[in-house]
C-alpha cells in the first residue's frame, strides 16, 4: 500500500489516494487499485476528506445539538446583518445631507 498524490491540471486541486498493488492473472502484469482519501487544502496543506457521489456529506451527518446550534447561529447572523443594513442606510442618508450642505457652502464661496 502507498499514498499517492495526483494533481488535476484543470482545477489545480491535488487529490490523495490510497494505492494497493495486485497481480492481474489475465494480463500477467501488476496493477493498482486506488481509493480516494481526500484532497489537499491549499492553505494548510492538510488532507481534507472527501465523499463519493451519492454518499452523505458531513453536513448531513450533524447531530441534533449541532444542527440546533448552527441554526440559532445562522438566525443571529441574519438578525445582525439586518441591523447593520439599517445602520448603513441611515449612514448613507446622513452622508447625503452632509454632501448637500458642502455643495451649498462651495457655491457660496465661489
Amino acid at each position: 500500500m502507498a499514498i499517492v498524490k495526483m494533481k488535476n491540471k484543470v482545477t489545480g486541486i491535488t487529490y490523495v489516494y490510497e494505492s494497493v498493488s495486485y497481480w492481474d492473472k489475465e494480463k500477467k502484469a501488476p496493477r493498482n487499485k486506488k481509493k480516494l482519501i481526500g484532497k489537499i487544502d491549499p492553505v494548510t496543506g492538510e488532507v481534507v476528506p472527501t465523499h463519493k457521489k451519492g454518499e452523505p456529506t458531513d453536513s448531513n451527518q450533524l447531530s441534533d445539538n449541532d444542527r440546533v446550534r448552527y441554526e440559532s447561529e445562522i438566525l443571529s447572523l441574519k438578525t445582525e446583518i439586518n441591523t447593520m443594513s439599517k445602520e448603513i442606510a441611515s449612514l448613507k442618508a446622513a452622508n447625503k445631507v452632509i454632501i448637500d450642505e458642502l455643495k451649498k457652502l462651495i457655491k457660496e464661496y465661489e
